[in-house]
């Protein structure tokens, strides 16, 4: 990848339009630098290119922050090859309505192929990711690759093992190694502490032992059996108790029935005439619609006819008035007529007036207009003269004054340098006192690091002592714990192999248990079966022979009842025979005449009802031992049934350990017990000496681990003080440079000061230094305020010689202008008098207003009274024709109703015919009021239903009662059943409970078995997984991740050293880059011109830093680049604190870089190193904080 060229606008300190063309720039040399002061914008170009290419910037977290101050938009673009392909990207922002102070827009990225000259249909967002495509470099190895910021790779170079490590972790991104070690770590605890909280929770499980679970399934099995007997009883005796509550309340709603019955039936004979008197009523009724339009017919002809003869009075008067109106009508519109005329005339005479009137208005106010202007221009004039007087004064004054200044700045043209001069001279002045400072501070620095050294030196030697006897140890641990992992390469498989074939034979010999078992209880199930197949056979039969001697015991109880019935009968009949009385009415016959009264027939009612009595106590011993014989019947039944899905149950039990039996390749045998046994005992055995091995390889690793960890301390400690050996060592080194720089640098500041203050007539004193610099600053400010003061004079002096001339022009001009305004108002004044002559001439009258107002009432007053009496006129014929319009109308309307009269009259004589009546006297007197009409009419429908209702209600509770009796389900009391009723739901109820509760129990327990079977699976699945994580642990697993991250930082460090080492062959064939045996990322550096010597890189002078920094730059580009030429490299710093020798260094290694055909752009303030390369880009500050390029 290379850049060609960049372009700007309104990026920081580069304000307006900038652009850079590199192509172009280094056709001869592709070593160039970027130079200017501190802060005026040289990092900026670095900050275009990333902006243009990836939207944002290593500097800012915001790129809209790179827009200008006080600016409305702002854009970077950079066109750059990739694989002979030229591409421009754009990245462009704007504020709201494009002012300074406007809202930020959302920025805009574009993405061009310069070849194909077409924009790529990208989002803005979608560019970066493009140019990440086409260049393989995201954001962070661009920035790693091409903008190379030489301070960190130096930091990098110096730093301890534990800050190399950051730098490295920060430049190549090896955090991903920590986040897998503490992901593993956090993965083994979490699988630890998962499986102890499984562990818990196994423990935690309570379960019934097996023998209290047979007990109470048996006692279950129990309690529903009698549950369910006595559910039976309990529905038999609540059938028995509704029937008697059924037949208690059917007996008395029908004697309350019969009851009311006869007092409806009395209260209706007692409302007999009510009901006739109503029935005339309604009668009535069916005539009264009709004799009522009849009546009202009648009143309305009358009415008609007298209406009408009043409208004929009405209309004769009205003709009259008419007549009479027509006439005054006639003369009052002559009058109207000509007054129109009149008004017509006078109105035109006003219009014209009117004209004339306005036409003097407009001249009377241009004449005042005129005077006025007059008035104004004759005083501009006056103030002009005066002005111009005054500007003749001061043009005089301000000459004189600047012929002084004039004559001051010819004497001291020599301070003019002072311009230029004074700010070095400043500068010289502070550098020789910060570098006089920093002398004195050296020394004394010097001083206190040899004591330190010396110290530090002794700790050293005691701390190597004590680490190299904590390395034999660790080292003897290693040995010991590699010889046990050799060693148990092979327990993996051994304990995978013995625990499945110990679960498989433990598996054999759970089956083989329940395999002899199941076969014992299907034996005594059978026997079982026979036993109670006999025992229902048997029953059956016995209940077979009860059933039809109960059955013939209720035919006889049916006979005797019926029986019962007809004596009962008979009985009521002789009672009801021997009440009878000669001369009345029999109830059931109604004769008179009663011939059987003496001849009653003797009843036996007793003698049936005992035997009735004895029959029902026998049916009810019998059906009793029926029950009895039905419950036995129904527990063998439920016993066979229960032993026949045993065997079916134990059979499928038994098929399914013979097909495991079969999957095993296991076959039964008397001996098969104590041989699953014996192999059970050996591999369990085999397993614990496996186990053995493991905890004794396991605490090995933690002796092991706790050796390493206290060698990972002491040797950090002594890395800790041997880097700060190296350090005081190379201080010192840098310190004793420093002085004699300091030293120099003083005596080149001295000499400087001395020729300087020789041209303006002084002699160096660096006593009196301050005050001699002092006295060249005063003498610079007077003469720039002499010289500022001149400049402003000669304006002043050109702004009076324009304003006098302005002043003669002005005054000349109004003049003229008055002279015209003069003439204009003369003939303003005549034009005037010529219009008021005309206007008094057409109409002559003091106010035209006035004279509008008198006509226009007199002509309004005229038009009113001719509308009065037209309207007048009018309303009369209007009242005319409606009145005769009425009158025809009531006549036609008049016949209309007197032949309705005479249907109605027909009708009505109908009516009376049909409904009984004479004439409309009778009518009138059977009629009724609406209120009591409507009364009657209520009391007679209340008493018709009660009467209907109570009659229905006592024929069905008789019907009821009889079909009620015909089925009786028991002769006991209510309340004898209802005690029986509360014990029978008592003992359901506990029964219930009962089986609630060991349902529940024995459920519950199921429940917890089938968990604890399955957390026992679950727990040993997990076991198997945890090894894995136990063995990734121990390898790279750590709580803070350094275990993995140092490895990996190390394979890097190895491969970025390769590189770096690449590019130092050709910097510099003295030094090679290495990576220290015993420490993981400890740099060293080997010095071929001293015999390959090994030694720290912190013995490195700046120039031997540069070179080795530089390379390890260069090995970091390739290695972020990888896949793609990385053609343009720009050093942003670095050159600093190099001294001359080190520059020198410096500058051949860029330029042996430029030659291998890299474009090389360095970025420093450095005034050799502006010297030392012609090829400049120049960021020059204009002075308001903003900047310029210059090439």
């Amino acid at each position: 990848m290379k850049i060609i060229s960049i372009k700007s606008l309104n990026i920081n300190s580069l304000k307006g339009i900038t652009e850079i063309n590199f192509a172009e720039l280094t056709k001869d040399s592709a070593l160039f630098s970027i130079t200017g002061p501190t802060g005026s914008g040289k990092s900026t170009i670095l900050d275009i290119i990333s902006c243009a290419l990836y939207g944002r910037t290593a500097r800012l977290k915001n790129p809209n922050d790179l827009m200008s101050r006080h600016s409305g938009e702002a854009y970077c673009e950079v066109e750059f090859e990739i694989r002979g392909k030229t591409y421009r990207s754009s990245w462009t922002q704007k504020r709201a309505r494009n002012k300074y102070d406007g809202a930020f827009q959302t920025a805009k990225m574009e993405l061009i192929d310069l070849e194909e000259d077409k924009i790529l249909p990208l989002k803005s967002r979608e560019v970066p990711k493009k140019i990440e495509e086409l260049s393989g470099l995201d954001f962070g190895r661009f920035t790693q690759s091409m903008l190379l910021a030489q301070g960190g790779f130096d930091a990098f170079l110096k730093a301890d093992e534990k800050e190399r490590s950051a730098l490295l972790e920060k430049i190549t991104g090896t955090q991903i190694y920590a986040d897998i070690s503490i992901a593993i770590f956090e993965k083994h605890r979490g699988f630890q502490q998962e499986m102890d909280s499984d562990q818990k929770i196994l423990e935690s499980i309570e379960l019934l032992d097996k023998t209290v679970v047979k007990q109470k399934q048996k006692q279950l099995s129990e309690n529903i059996a009698k549950k369910r007997e006595t559910d039976g009883e309990l529905k038999k005796l609540t059938l028995s108790l509704n029937w008697l509550q059924r037949l208690s309340e059917l007996r008395k709603d029908s004697k309350r029935y019969e009851e009311e019955f006869k007092e409806v039936a009395k209260l209706k004979e007692e409302s007999r005439n009510s009901f006739l008197k109503l029935a005339l009523a309604n009668r009535a009724l069916n005539v009264f619609a009709t004799f009522s339009s009849y009546t009202q017919l009648q009143k309305s002809v009358s009415v008609d006819k007298t209406t009408a003869m009043k409208l004929t009075g009405e209309l004769t008067l009205l003709d009259e008035d008419i007549k009479n109106k027509d006439k005054e009508y006639s003369v009052i519109k002559k009058e109207f007529e000509k007054d129109s005329v009149e008004f017509e005339a006078q109105n035109q005479k006003l219009k014209e007036a009117r004209e004339i009137q306005t036409q003097e208005k407009e001249a009377k106010i241009n004449l005042s207009k005129e005077e006025k202007l007059l008035k104004g221009k004759q005083e501009n004039l006056t103030q002009i003269t005066n002005s111009l007087n005054s500007i003749v004064k001061d043009h005089n004054d301000i000459q004189k004054e600047a012929d002084t200044k004039k004559s001051y700045l010819l004497a001291n043209a020599k301070d003019e340098k002072l311009l230029s001069v004074i700010g070095m001279i400043e500068q010289n002045i502070r550098e020789y006192k910060k570098e006089k400072e920093s002398l004195t501070n050296n020394q004394g620095k010097l001083e206190a690091s040899g004591s330190t050294f010396l110290t530090q030196e002794t700790n050293y030697n005691l701390k190597k002592e004590e680490v190299d006897k904590l390395s034999s140890i660790f080292k003897e641990k290693e040995f010991v714990y590699t010889q046990l992992e050799q060693n148990s390469l092979n327990d993996f498989k051994i304990e995978e192999g013995s625990k499945k074939s110990l679960e498989d034979t433990q598996t054999l010999i759970r089956a083989l248990e329940s395999y002899t078992k199941i076969a014992k209880n299907r034996d005594k199930e059978l026997e079982e079966h026979h036993k109670y197949s006999d025992l229902v056979n048997s029953l059956m039969e016995t209940k077979s022979v009860s059933q039809q001697y109960i059955n013939e015991i209720k035919k006889h109880i049916d006979t005797l009842r019926e029986k019962q019935e007809k004596e009962q009968l008979l009985k009521k009949y002789e009672e009801d025979r021997n009440n009878l009385v000669d001369g009345e009415a029999c109830l059931l016959c109604g004769s008179t005449e009663h011939p059987f009264v003496n001849s009653l027939n003797e009843v036996h009612i007793d003698k049936t009802k005992q035997m009735i009595a004895n029959q029902v106590k026998e049916l009810e011993d019998k059906e009793k031992a029926l029950k009895e014989l039905e419950l036995r019947f129904g527990i063998a039944q439920t016993k066979k049934e229960t032993s026949i899905l045993e065997i079916q149950k134990l059979d499928k039990e038994i098929k399914t350990l013979k097909n495991l039996f079969k999957q095993y390749s296991f076959e039964p045998t008397s001996d098969s017990e104590i041989e699953l046994g014996e192999k059970e005992e050996v591999l369990t055995k085999k397993l614990d000496i496996v186990k053995q091995n493991r905890i004794q390889k396991d605490e090995l690793l933690k002796q092991r681990d706790s050796a390493g960890k206290q060698l990972q301390v002491q040797e950090k400690s002594l890395e800790q003080i041997k880097s700060v050996l190296e350090k005081l060592s190379s201080e010192k080194e840098q310190l004793i440079l420093a002085v004699k720089s300091n030293e120099v640098k003083i005596k080149e500041y001295l000499k400087s000061l001395e020729l300087d203050l020789e041209k303006f007539d002084l002699k160096l004193d660096l006593e009196k230094l301050d005050i001699q610099y002092k006295e060249l600053v005063s003498r610079k400010e007077l003469y720039i305020e002499m010289t500022e003061a001149l400049k402003v004079l000669d304006i002043e002096l050109n702004k009076c010689s324009v304003i006098k001339k302005e002043s003669e022009t002005r005054a000349t001009l109004l003049a003229k202008e008055i002279e015209l305004i003069e003439a204009n108002i003369k003939e303003l004044v005549l034009n005037l008098a010529k219009l008021s002559s005309k206007r008094i001439e057409i109409l002559n009258v003091a106010d035209l207003d006035v004279h509008e107002k008198e006509i226009t009432t007199k002509y309004k007053m005229a038009q009113e009274r001719e509308q009065l009496c037209k309207t007048a006129l009018n309303e009369l014929k209007v009242k005319s024709a409606e009145r005769l319009a009425n009158k025809k109308s009531l006549e036609i309307e008049i016949a209309e109703d007197e032949k309705k009269l005479d249907i109605l009259r027909a009708e009505l004589e109908e009516l009376y015919k049909q409904n009984d009546f004479k004439d409309a006297e009778e009518l009138q007197n059977a009629m009724l009021d609406k209120n009591e009409r409507e009364e009657l009419s209520t009391l007679c429908k209340t008493i018709e239903d009660r009467y209907k209702q109570t009659q229905t209600l006592k024929a069905e509770t008789i019907k009821k009662l009889q079909e009620h009796e015909k089925e009786p389900l028991s002769d006991k009391p209510i309340e004898q059943l209802e005690v029986l009723q509360a014990l029978l739901g008592q003992k359901a109820d506990a029964l219930a409970e009962s089986i609630g509760s060991d349902k529940k129990e024995l459920e519950l327990n199921q429940e917890n078995s089938d968990k604890h079977k399955e957390r026992i699976a679950s727990l040993e699945k997990k076991k198997e997984s945890f090894r894995v994580w136990v063995k990734l642990n121990e390898l790279v697993g750590s709580a803070d991740g350094t275990k993995f991250k140092k490895f990996a930082q190390g394979i890097t460090l190895d491969q970025l050293i390769n590189l770096a080492n690449q590019h130092l062959n050709i910097l510099s064939s003295r030094y090679t880059l290495a990576r220290t045996q015993d420490k993981l990322l400890e740099l060293e550096i080997i010095d071929a011109y001293q015999g390959n010597v090994v030694r720290p890189v912190s013995t490195l002078s700046g120039g031997e830093s540069f070179i080795v920094s530089l390379a390890l730059a260069l090995g970091l580009s390739e290695l972020a680049s990888q896949k793609i030429a990385i053609d343009s490299l720009f050093l942003d710093e670095g050159f600093g604190t190099l001294d001359e020798d080190s520059l020198e260094t410096a500058l051949n290694a860029l330029n042996l870089l430029q030659s291998g055909g890299k474009m090389v752009g360095v970025i420093s303030h450095v005034e050799a190193l502006k010297e030392r390369i012609p090829l400049q880009i120049k960021v020059v500050p204009n002075g308001d904080g903003t900047s310029f390029v210059e090439i």
